[in-house]
């Protein structure tokens, strides 16, 4: 048998005497449908407890909160908020015995469950009660409901609803009795060069696979059948490159499809990949029931097209297995108990391990064909526009290039897609009866307005242009649909009403830049092969018609 890589090798031990927890019901706990999912002051399972302080993950809003809670204990409010399953209540529940004495806290979630109140009436209450005391109030609540409050809330609290209307409409209410800290300004992912890092997705995992005696699902695949599905889809999870490669697929579905990740959505999504029917690699893009699946289905590595996957697909449907691969196939099988037969689980496989040194690594081979070059692309580009700074050189050449070839160039192409005839450094403005009406036009990035805009968030970043000499056109939020849009447009394609919310955004700069152009001095109308340049002479106060 061949030498297996020793970093990724799953031990067995025997079982531990008073057990009470299998590892299935405590993966379970893992479930947004376990009725330990939401976290109350309260709760009184030891077993949730256990699992929930092992696996808990102290998150930039957590230090946000204590620094704030830290400053002073004068009267205000603190406004945690964010969106349901972010995990407002489990950093309740680890700081209010520390606070509870300076600070009263209100959970809106889990507070406003008043049969004769509606959550409005108990959030009225709640602010009168703060306003009659002499302790300041920390409260815990959903975007959408501060929202409701601002514009449903009692005339009497008119303060705490402007304050609350400042905070959504975008203003930094960080001073005076009311602060907001907001979950939404902690991003889930960072990037840094190459490397993808997810400051809480991965830290998460890697609890969950630690092997460690304080870690209950740890200690529980220990025990059992450790043959099962659910034990063997364990210890692939447990190989630390594959959580990345997981880390990964979460950040290029929060950049395509804008999932919004929550504490209790990965927690959810680690139970149904470890729980699901098939293997770890089926489970993950093969999953139902969840936005996040959906997503992660539009990402299943089988789409991708390439010779060398296709023609593996083929030979192994059809059982021409190559002597690597039965070498391949018989050590996976070895140490993962895998028996995949499907091709389309093989692909899936190569996709998630592509990263470790496994067998004699026969799955190297199809790195190229499943990388994902439009988020590598996307990442570079982001990064260029965080990181120029009006000096570099390189930055500045490597912005102009992606300008030049990729942005202008399909706004350009999309502009002109029915008037293929005109010259590539025109512009169309119409086509009545016919005849192409058009206008020079030389658009560039606006490279000093780059140096001073840095991307908020990482699902986009904003371009800006320059028209000509005297026109500035932007922001365009581009993201990672609108730049794979770009791509195919410049590779000839034609959008469809699938593209529609990408399209509609630049069909709105295409506009724009039409209303720039408009205003040139010189026009040009072409039909078939016969060309005319209008000319206005504003000086002779006439129309020059010149025949090309």
């Amino acid at each position: 048998m061949r030498t297996v890589h020793p970093t990724i090798v799953y031990q067995a031990k025997r079982s531990e005497p008073g057990v009470t927890m299998s590892l299935k019901q405590t993966i379970e706990m893992l479930s947004k449908g376990s009725a330990q999912a939401v976290t109350t002051l309260n709760s009184k399972s030891k077993d949730a407890e256990k699992l929930k302080s092992y696996l808990y993950v102290q998150t930039p809003v957590e230090k946000a909160l204590l620094l704030a809670l830290g400053e002073s204990f004068e009267k205000r409010i603190i406004f945690l908020c964010g969106s349901s399953g972010d995990g407002k209540s489990e950093i309740f529940r680890r700081i209010h015995k520390r606070y509870s004495e300076s600070f009263d806290f209100h959970l809106d979630a889990t507070h406003s469950f008043d049969p004769g109140k509606n959550a409005i009436e108990t959030l009225d209450e709640r602010f009168s009660d703060y306003k009659s005391s002499t302790r300041p109030l920390v409260i815990g609540i959903n975007i959408g409901m501060l929202g409701n409050f601002a514009a449903d809330g009692d005339e009497v609290h008119v303060d705490i609803k402007t304050s609350i209307s400042q905070f959504l409409a975008g203003e930094i209410v960080s001073k005076g009795e009311h602060t907001f800290i907001n979950f939404a300004t902690y991003p889930k992912f960072d990037l840094s060069g190459d490397e993808i890092k997810a400051p809480f997705i991965g830290p998460l995992l890697k609890r969950i696979c630690a092997a460690d005696d304080k870690n209950p699902i740890y200690t529980e695949s220990l025990r059992g059948n450790t043959s099962s599905n659910l034990h063997l889809n364990y210890a692939l999870l447990c190989v630390p490159k594959v959580q990345q490669r997981i880390g990964s697929l979460l950040f290029y579905a929060h950049l395509k499809f804008d999932q919004f990740l929550t504490a209790r959505t990965v927690l959810d999504f680690v139970y149904q990949i470890l729980s699901g029917k098939g293997s770890l690699f089926d489970n993950l893009f093969c999953g139902k029931g969840s936005e996040l699946f959906d997503s992660l289905r539009m990402l299943d590595p089988c789409h991708a097209r390439s010779k060398t996957l296709d023609l593996f697909q083929v030979k192994t449907s059809l059982g021409l297995f190559t002597p690597e691969f039965k070498s391949f196939k018989k050590d996976i099988q070895n140490q993962f108990g895998l028996e995949l037969m499907e091709p389309r689980s093989w692909v899936r496989l190569f996709y998630v391990m592509q990263d470790v040194e496994l067998s004699n690594n026969f799955h190297h081979q199809f790195r190229a064909d499943l990388k994902r070059d439009l988020f590598d692309e996307f990442r570079d580009i982001w990064q260029l526009h965080r990181d120029y700074d009006g000096e570099g050189k390189e930055l500045r050449t490597r912005l102009r290039k992606f300008y030049n070839e990729t942005f202008v160039s399909a706004v350009t192409s999309f502009a002109n897609r029915f008037a293929p005839e005109i010259r590539r450094d025109r512009f169309l403005l119409g086509k009545p009866n016919g005849y192409a009406l058009s206008a020079t036009s030389t658009m560039q990035p606006e490279l000093s307005k780059l140096a001073e805009e840095k991307p908020s968030q990482l699902r986009s970043f904003d371009a800006y242009l320059k028209v000509g000499h005297d026109y500035k056109v932007g922001p365009v939020p581009v993201s990672v649909s609108f730049l794979e849009l770009a791509r195919k447009i410049n590779q000839g394609y034609r959008p469809n009403t699938h593209d529609k919310t990408t399209v509609v955004k630049l069909e709105e700069l295409v506009e724009e830049v039409r209303r720039i152009v408009r205003k040139k001095e010189c026009l040009y109308v072409q039909c078939g092969d016969s060309e005319w340049e209008l000319i206005d002479d504003a000086s002779e106060d006439e129309i020059i018609v010149e025949r090309r």
